[in-house]
């Protein structure tokens, strides 16, 4: 009877350990300490002399001793017993792979089957042992076990019913923590790859924007170099035109003595005097049209501006971009403007929204002229305030249309039309880039709205819907 009560006792203390692992386990930020204090409290209740877990290596054929707890006086071997052959516990692993653990009551009784196991623990001085399988989905991966150098195994049969238990225990805190790691792994890579997308966007918007930056420096170029050669020519005129008054001044006034003119020569002055009005105007005329291209410029990439976003004018921002690349709508291309009087200003990334229209007015009228090379075509801009119908939402919105009666695309084209590097230009006159760039600085970028509606044959038509950015 007394007998029978110390079993009920011991089992009932062994249940408390394993109950108390259980609960350590939940937390796994502790979850090494944890490790640590449940062979701890194993050890000490089974007397032994040394607890430890070994994992098999990811190849399988080597494993290491990963936890460790030393009773006193035992010295820890946690350092010696890295990258052991799994291949030396042949008989060891038969006996766990099933799940079952496994109670080596005397390690001298161990049979000629088990040689090679009882020479490695009588070495080490191992009296007894007790061997936890660790396995996770259905594969044998590690083991937990005890050791006793004093004495012969202590662990009763009807203790091994809760011993499976903490070995499940131990089975699924290590699942557990596999998981936090792969799931760890797995942030890491998104995260990697997230910045690896947000460079590759960046440096593909920025090859976007180098590409219009080429267009626009083209077009600036041809629209600055016309007026700048007539004023050179002007200048040239003026020169001369000084020259030859200065030639008769001089003579009419050398040394003292004014002379009389020759009738050619008072002729002469006389154009020169009706000339240099219009000369003078010409020049200012020049200089005006450079000074609105440089002007426009400045509008378009937002050179003085302070802010991100900030009131915007979307009529100067189509005239500005229209000035800039004027010279490719004299190929023939009738523009029309449609834009509401009174238009508000709205709040948004100026230059952003300046390289959008930059974009579709470059790809209307480069739709106009693969379909009439010769003959141009049409290119439509219409602005116009649009009614806010939110009675909570007091932003201004602006439509912007841009339609023009070129080539046009299929239904195919269009659902390819946001596809990285996707272009129906020929090679070297598109990126495949623009419309992705239109597409997020207008959607992401400023949560507004794109649409666009084409027909082969006969054009396309893009829609964009802005309202005041908010913050």
């Amino acid at each position: 009877m007394k007998s029978t009560f110390k079993q009920l006792e011991r089992r009932i203390e062994l249940e408390q350990i394993v109950s108390r692992m259980a609960r350590n386990f939940v937390h796994l930020e502790r979850v090494v300490e944890s490790i640590h204090n449940a062979l701890k409290e194993i050890g000490e209740f089974s007397g032994a002399s040394r607890a430890y877990i070994f994992e098999f290596q990811s190849n399988g054929k080597y494993m290491d001793n990963t936890h460790e707890w030393c009773g006193d006086g035992v010295s820890s071997e946690i350092e010696n017993l890295k990258s052991q052959e799994v291949g030396i516990f042949t008989w060891w692993w038969d006996q766990i792979k099933s799940g079952e653990v496994l109670n080596i009551h005397d390690v001298s009784k161990l049979g000629p089957e088990a040689q090679a196991e009882r020479n490695i623990l009588e070495m080490q001085d191992i009296k007894s042992a007790l061997v936890m399988p660790l396995i996770k989905k259905g594969a044998l991966y590690g083991f937990v076990g005890f050791d006793n150098i004093n004495t012969l195994g202590t662990w009763h049969d009807d203790d091994e019913a809760v011993l499976a238990t903490a070995a499940e225990l131990f089975n699924n805190v290590f699942e557990r923590l596999e998981s936090e790691r792969e799931l760890t792994s797995a942030k890491d890579e998104l995260e990697a790859s997230i910045s690896s997308l947000q460079l590759l966007q960046a440096q593909l918007i920025h090859q976007e924007h180098m590409a219009a930056i080429g267009q626009l420096a083209a077009g600036v170029a041809h629209e600055i170099n016309n007026p700048l050669s007539f004023v050179l020519s002007n200048q040239e005129t003026l020169k001369q035109y000084t020259e030859k008054l200065l030639k008769y001044a001089n003579a009419t006034f050398s040394e003292g003595t004014q002379n009389t003119l020759l009738q050619e020569d008072l002729d002469e002055i006389s154009y020169i005097q009706e000339d240099l009005s219009d000369l003078f105007n010409d020049i200012n005329t020049g200089l005006s049209r450079v000074k609105k291209i440089v002007d426009s410029l400045r509008f378009f990439s937002r050179i003085d501006s302070t802010q991100s976003f900030e009131p915007y004018n979307v009529v100067e921002g189509v005239k500005n971009t229209l000035v800039m690349i004027h010279s490719r709508l004299s190929d023939g291309i009738k523009l029309k403007l449609d834009i509401q009087n009174d238009l508000p200003e709205i709040t948004v990334h100026g230059s952003k929204i300046n390289q959008v229209l930059l974009n579709l007015i470059v790809n209307a009228i480069d739709a106009i002229v693969e379909k009439n090379p010769t003959n141009g075509g049409e290119l439509i801009i219409s602005v116009k305030s649009l009614e806010n119908t939110n009675v909570e939402d007091k932003r201004n919105v602006i439509q912007i249309q841009i339609s023009d009666d070129g080539i046009g695309m299929t239904e195919e084209v269009l659902q390819k039309i946001y596809n990285p590097f996707f272009t129906t230009k020929a090679v070297g006159k598109g990126t495949g880039l623009g419309m992705i760039l239109v597409y997020d600085i207008i959607k992401n970028l400023h949560k507004g709205d794109v649409d666009i509606s084409s027909e082969p044959g006969v054009g396309t038509t893009v829609t964009i819907t802005l309202g005041d950015v908010l913050f």
